[in-house]
């Protein structure tokens, strides 16, 4: 619906350009005497070019005007967005311990050691 009222609104425009071109031409040609066609022309010109930057420069504001508004949700949106995320997030989580094969509740072996040469020491920890 709103694409055949643009539709028709951009052909409605196209006509009203192109009689206002027949009649500025029409007007800066045989318009009267031909001493004041400078005058007439320059006139013309002004009113062909407000009548071809008004429509778009219009239906442009009249967009940003109907432009839906981005407003921030509310509380239970949040929430709804943060449970729905939880849960998806378990579901994949489940999903990576079964293909690793990690086994629960056990806790997981890490190992690590001191690095050298890499910021802080462990003596300098330890007098502290």
């Amino acid at each position: 619906m709103r694409s055949r009222l643009l539709s028709f609104l951009t052909w409605c425009w196209i006509l009203i350009a192109v009689a206002t071109a027949a009649g500025v031409i029409w007007y800066v040609l045989w318009g009267g005497p031909a001493t004041e066609r400078t005058d007439r022309a320059q006139v013309a010109g002004t009113l062909w070019t407000v009548m071809v930057v008004m429509p778009p420069l219009l239906a442009w504001a009249w967009k940003q005007r109907k432009a839906p508004t981005r407003g921030s949700s509310s509380d239970e949106q949040v929430r709804d967005a943060a449970e729905l995320l939880a849960r998806r997030l378990e579901d994949t989580w489940s999903a990576q311990v079964i293909q690793r094969g990690i086994e629960l509740p056990a806790p997981v072996a890490v190992r690590w050691s001191w690095a050298e040469g890499i910021g802080t020491g462990r003596e300098d920890l330890q007098a502290s």
